[in-house]
């Protein structure tokens, strides 16, 4: 092996290993997060108990609040057998899935362009994207980090089918495109408009349509994604029929839990708080793409652009809007990011005067570690921020209860949590205890009785308790109380 390949090889590993530390360092920090997360962890703790992978559960009863197909949870439940039950097993997916984009981007780097600089500057500017490295996407137990490695692999997988004609990537993309669909159902698909747009324009669609492969990998996709739903609308009736409620015509058209917000909307969230380091380098990059002489990164770039402009028309009509939702997004604007900022390090590279100046250039690195070391900061930043003073009373008893799991706090057997709101965000914790036999179960703090046993953190109930109650505080750990009515 030559010192060419070493120093790629060497190049490469630093860039994973600084990848890894935002993805995976203090990954269990924060307590189980409100609402999705929560809900999402007491379905994995449900199936991992029950053994059932089809009908998703809460609390016994089939959830038909969240009709997303369980690929997600299948890989909880994975991660529970391994390392048991708690945040760990609930990010871990999140997490390697977006390990695993930053790598599908440096190998399509490596296999369109012969080099893997592109990919690896789409990467860094992922996981230093600040709506990407976030709640709800690659720091907690949601659906969309996982969503957005399948959505960029089908749509990378497609477009080296163009190129190539190899079939394997014809049959990637159908792979993915189930996975996809099987993590967050008819979002798994939104990026089909943008490319049946594209294989218009690059005169493929009629030679895709007589690909007898193509019929193969439909029947491939049906086979895994309509057998999984008929499959659970036998096992669960009625799932179908939420399904079409949920995900289709009516969440879609019709705004429901306070979700309303303008069309502008997710422009706004991407420039306001997302994305506001690298945004400004995506309409250069889809310029200097659109413009360049360069065959290959005039393609892409037209891909990139295609998907980004269909998906943000889609979704901006949508009558629900949430932030997370610019997920699938992310590694698009990335790939568009990097080819601006891959010419500059290419003319620094180039650059006679630079040559002239020390015998080394060494302007292009410096250049990549200017431009990166305060948005790589920040990211770490946010990454080792806890719960804000704010969050503490609605989150210090998770913090409380994980704890009392890990066998690092104590609570009495038979003791009633007190709580004035659902306390969903806990009921992954309470299930957990009561399987260690701990018995602890939600009461009202308005009727408790002498010798009753409570453990509360909000303001509200130990201020009822000091008020209408005698009582013996048993403990006490920051917001969290135990007491003994007496």
């Amino acid at each position: 092996m030559n010192a060419a390949k070493l120093q790629n090889i060497f190049g490469v590993f630093i860039l994973l290993c600084l990848i890894c530390v935002p993805l995976f360092w203090h990954l269990d920090a924060l307590a189980i997060r409100l609402w999705d997360e929560s809900r999402f962890a007491g379905n994995a703790y449900e199936m991992y108990l029950n053994g059932d992978f089809f009908v998703v559960k809460f609390q016994g009863m089939p959830d038909m609040w969240s009709s997303k197909p369980p690929l997600m949870l299948w890989c909880q439940v994975f991660f529970m057998k391994i390392f048991g039950p708690g945040e760990w097993a609930l990010r871990l997916p999140s997490a390697i899935a977006a390990l695993s984009t930053c790598l599908i981007l440096m190998l399509f780097s490596r296999r369109y362009f012969q080099h893997f600089l592109w990919g690896g500057i789409a990467a860094f500017v992922l996981v230093t994207t600040f709506g990407y490295v976030d709640i709800h996407v690659t720091r907690t137990g949601d659906y969309d980090a996982l969503l957005a490695f399948f959505t960029t692999t089908y749509c990378l997988a497609l477009f080296l089918f163009f190129e190539t004609k190899k079939q394997k990537y014809l049959y990637a993309f159908f792979v993915c495109l189930s996975f996809a669909a099987l993590t967050k159902s008819v979002a798994g698909l939104v990026f089909l408009p943008g490319l049946f747009i594209y294989a218009l324009w690059q005169k493929e669609l009629i030679a895709l349509l007589k690909n007898k492969n193509t019929y193969i990998g439909i029947a491939i996709f049906l086979f895994l994604v309509l057998g999984y739903y008929f499959s659970r609308e036998y096992k669960n009736p009625g799932y179908l029929a939420t399904v079409y409620e949920n995900e289709l015509g009516g969440r879609y058209l019709n705004p429901v839990e306070g979700h309303e917000a303008p069309w502008y909307f997710y422009l706004w969230a991407l420039t306001a708080w997302q994305n506001p380091i690298w945004m400004w380098f995506i309409p250069c990059g889809i310029l200097l793409g659109l413009f360049s002489k360069n065959a290959k990164e005039f393609r892409l770039t037209v891909l990139f652009t295609i998907l980004s402009a269909i998906y943000l028309l889609v979704f901006s009509a949508s009558a629900n809007k949430l932030s997370w939702y610019n997920a699938p997004l992310f590694p698009l604007y990335a790939g568009l990011s990097a080819t601006a900022i891959y010419r500059i390090y290419r003319i620094l590279s180039e650059s006679d005067f630079c040559k002239k100046i020390l015998k080394i250039n060494i302007f292009p690195l410096l250049f990549l570690i200017i431009l990166f070391i305060y948005p790589y900061v920040e990211t770490l930043d946010r990454v080792l921020r806890i719960s804000t003073e704010w969050e503490m009373e609605t989150y210090e008893i998770g913090y409380f209860f994980r704890d009392v799991i890990k066998g690092n706090e104590q609570l009495p057997d038979d003791c009633y949590f007190l709580s004035s709101e659902l306390p969903q965000q806990n009921d992954f914790y309470l299930q957990v205890l009561n399987s260690k036999g701990l018995n602890i179960i939600q009461h009202s703090y308005e009727s408790l009785q002498k010798n009753d046993k409570v453990v509360t953190s909000e303001e509200k109930i130990k201020t009822y308790i000091h008020e209408h109650y005698q009582y013996k505080e048993l403990a006490s750990k920051n917001n969290v109380s135990i007491y003994l009515i007496l």
